[in-house]
């Protein structure tokens, strides 16, 4: 049951720290969007997973979002989150070849084929219309299988995913 109070959360929180400490386990909290987390909850995150000398190693705090996290992370309260900074790394859209190569791969770990299951081409409007951003395409694919399936489709055809992307 979780407790009601902050503070009764928090040490809620560092004590399951602990635990993972004294189990071996590291834990790694992911902020996918920080630039609208914003700066006060992502103190709150740093004071939260800080380590403790001798006690818990704390957690590993990873920030996702696009460069406007840079601008975030210089207000004067985030200071101690930019000293627990060790990686950046910048991610850059796939290029056509790779998000066809992307697509191929994670539907063969589900058990099918690409080609299978989309239409010539659908790979290639799939990129433009996303900037090969893998996250967007993702939702693309995802909702296009689904209006595939309610619609009764055999495959997914261009004007399909050309229609849920404008509807997304």
């Amino acid at each position: 049951e979780m407790p009601s109070g902050t503070v009764q959360r928090f040490s809620a929180f560092r004590r399951q720290l602990l635990k993972h400490a004294e189990e071996g386990t590291r834990v790694l909290i992911v902020v996918e969007d920080a630039t609208r987390v914003g700066a006060d909850a992502l103190s709150e995150l740093e004071a939260l997973t800080a380590c403790d000398a001798g006690v818990s190693e704390g957690a590993n705090v990873i920030l996702m979002g696009d460069t406007s996290v840079d601008s975030v992370l210089q207000t004067p309260q985030l200071a101690r989150m930019r000293q627990r900074l060790r990686l950046r790394q910048e991610i850059a859209p796939l290029n056509a070849s790779e998000l066809l190569g992307y697509f191929k791969h994670c539907f063969r770990l589900a058990g099918n084929e690409f080609d299978a299951i989309f239409e010539d081409g659908a790979a290639a409007v799939l990129h433009r219309l996303t900037g090969g951003i893998p996250r967007i395409a993702n939702n693309i694919v995802e909702s296009s299988l689904i209006s595939a399936v309610e619609n009764k489709l055999d495959r997914v055809n261009v004007a399909q995913i050309k229609l849920v992307a404008n509807e997304e």
